[in-house]
């Protein structure tokens, strides 16, 4: 590649990830470091390093031991460090090793926890929220209307707020909610309020 193409290059590929894609590698970065400082390590792991099935093996057993990481998270970490070497422009560090596959159920049986289901707001709270709004408070009442978009289109919370007010997670026009995307419509001589729900991690069309 030439030199003066480099950069560019670079930049494709940290750009493909979104937020929350970059936040998961700078977790299995710290989680890397932890282990590979121990041990002398480099962070990067080269192109065909031999001893870069077992260097990843210790680190995915150090990350079993901590008890509060599941395999969901483990497993997350993993793809964010292979992502990262590539990224460094190294092979994926796991092309080639042998067993890695059958290593990653093994540990998924000793890290598996069952998932805790989402508790269900009861209705009764809302509706007890909404009967002490105070309809003279701009703030109070657009919350309200913010709350009965999520409950009625069962949107996550993701989506339409932002996640930060600046930086990476700020609001974007191509995912958040805005005023043009709700309009009051006549459907079945019904008067309804219509939403346009954006783009989300599953499909990026509006």
């Amino acid at each position: 590649l030439p030199s003066e193409l480099a950069p560019r290059l670079d930049d494709l590929l940290e750009g493909r990830l979104e937020a929350s894609s970059r936040r998961t590698v700078s977790a299995a970065l710290a989680h890397w470091d932890a282990l590979r400082s121990r041990h002398g390590w480099p962070r990067v792991v080269h192109t065909d390093d031999p001893n870069r099935g077992g260097r990843l093996a210790a680190w995915v057993l150090f990350m079993a031991d901590d008890t509060t990481l599941t395999y969901a998270s483990i497993s997350s970490y993993v793809w964010g460090l292979r992502a990262w070497m590539r990224a460094q422009r190294q092979a994926d560090p796991i092309l080639g090793v042998m067993e890695w596959t059958e290593f990653m159920k093994s540990i998924r049986v000793v890290t598996w926890v069952p998932a805790e289901p989402r508790r269900e707001v009861p209705i009764r709270l809302i509706r007890d929220s909404i009967r002490k709004v105070d309809v003279s408070s701009f703030m109070e009442v657009q919350t309200t209307l913010l709350v009965l978009i999520l409950l009625f289109t069962f949107a996550r919370s993701e989506n339409p707020c932002p996640d930060a007010y600046e930086g990476e997670a700020a609001f974007d026009p191509l995912t958040h909610l805005q005023v043009r995307d709700v309009k009051v419509s006549t459907v079945g001589g019904k008067v309804v309020l219509s939403i346009r729900l954006k783009a989300i991690k599953q499909v990026r069309r509006l």
